[in-house]
């Protein structure tokens, strides 16, 4: 529904529209112009794209809007989201499938509580198992936060910036990136994103 349009379109679209409506007077039109070829001539890329740029949006009618700054260009996004997105999948195939780990240690402890004597005894291997499995994701999501946290959150932001995530998207994929199992879904949602830019 957006388009970008290139950031000299604002003085070009300012300087025609003071030629041809002699607003103010024709002499602000020809400095708009001259802003134009100078920022042509002049201005880098790297600093072009830390100016605004217009997007216009038709569907009944039209409307300009003036957009902030890319933070980052999107080749630079979409390969820093392909890198994540590698990084991921190749720590998450180098570790141990925690489902497999889950399973194991939710069958040893059902069948050391059918062994056990009395109820006291259920409670105490209930009350180990329970605190082993709180300790380990709570070292999985440490472990994860420390490899991945600040590149997933700065990415995602960016994605929200671009309008192409909700807020309440992002703070969803960051819980998610805490745990081994969910941090699929936020790496599969990262590479769909990555192929929209």
């Amino acid at each position: 529904m957006f388009r970008r349009v290139a950031p000299i379109a604002v003085p070009v679209v300012l300087g025609v529209g003071f030629q041809l409506t002699g607003w103010v007077s024709h002499d602000l039109g020809y400095a708009c112009f001259a802003i134009a070829i100078v920022w042509i001539c002049l201005l880098p890329n790297a600093v072009s794209q830390r100016v605004p740029s217009v997007a216009v949006e038709h569907g009944d009618g039209f409307a300009i809007r003036i957009r902030p700054p890319a933070r980052q260009g999107k080749r630079r996004l979409k390969r820093d989201t392909t890198n994540l997105v590698r990084d991921i999948w190749s720590y998450l195939k180098s570790v141990p499938d925690d489902q497999i780990e889950s399973l194991q240690a939710w069958q040893e402890n059902t069948r050391r509580m059918q062994e056990a004597k009395d109820e006291a005894e259920k409670g105490a291997i209930w009350n180990e198992y329970t605190n082993a499995m709180t300790l380990s994701y709570s070292q999985q999501g440490r472990d994860l936060t420390e490899r991945f946290g600040g590149q997933i959150e700065y990415l995602l932001g960016e994605y929200q910036r671009r309008r192409l995530l909700e807020a309440s998207e992002v703070h969803r994929l960051v819980w998610q990136s805490g745990s081994r199992h969910w941090i699929q879904s936020t790496a599969t949602t990262l590479e769909a994103l990555a192929l929209r830019v």
